[in-house]
């Protein structure tokens, strides 16, 4: 050991965090795995979309109007209509629609499709119409619990 070594602080050793690569959407990346353990299969069987979820409605539509496993062009304009009422551009509405004719050459059916359909992003106007919708129910109904109530409290003071 050479003496101008001593004045170097010593060397310590981190282990470095555990990464994996994963590809999504055909990008690979490095990923941190998650410490967590993977789900059981009863906790991976429930639903991760909202019945409401514009992803999933448009999931059921196009899987009710597919002849076999194709969607004419004619029925993919009107769920492209439709996944633009309910806020999705149209990239996103041909990828639901992607997906669910991928799903049925598989021959499964659009609940199988959940995680994937998971992977299309919403936009956050389609979120704040969703919080906007709600309000506004919350507001209605509030609105319809105080008449009530004035209708009770008139009725009573006759």
């Amino acid at each position: 050991m050479r003496s101008d070594d001593s004045n170097m602080p010593p060397l310590r050793l981190h282990r470095p965090p555990r990464q994996s690569l994963t590809i999504r959407w055909g990008l690979p990346s490095i990923a941190r795995m998650d410490p967590r353990p993977a789900p059981s299969a009863a906790e991976s069987d429930r639903r991760t979309l909202s019945s409401t979820d514009p992803r999933w409605v448009l999931a059921v539509r196009t899987a009710q109007v597919m002849k076999g496993t194709m969607v004419g062009m004619a029925e993919r304009e009107s769920l492209i209509r439709a996944g633009r009422l309910m806020g999705l551009s149209p990239f996103e509405s041909n990828l639901v629609i992607a997906i669910v004719q991928d799903q049925a050459r598989r021959g499964l059916g659009p609940e199988n499709a959940e995680r994937l359909l998971s992977y299309v992003p919403l936009r956050q106007e389609t979120l704040r119409s969703d919080r906007r919708r709600r309000i506004w129910r919350i507001a209605l109904w509030s609105a319809a619990a105080l008449a009530g109530e004035a209708l009770i409290i008139v009725s009573l003071l006759r």
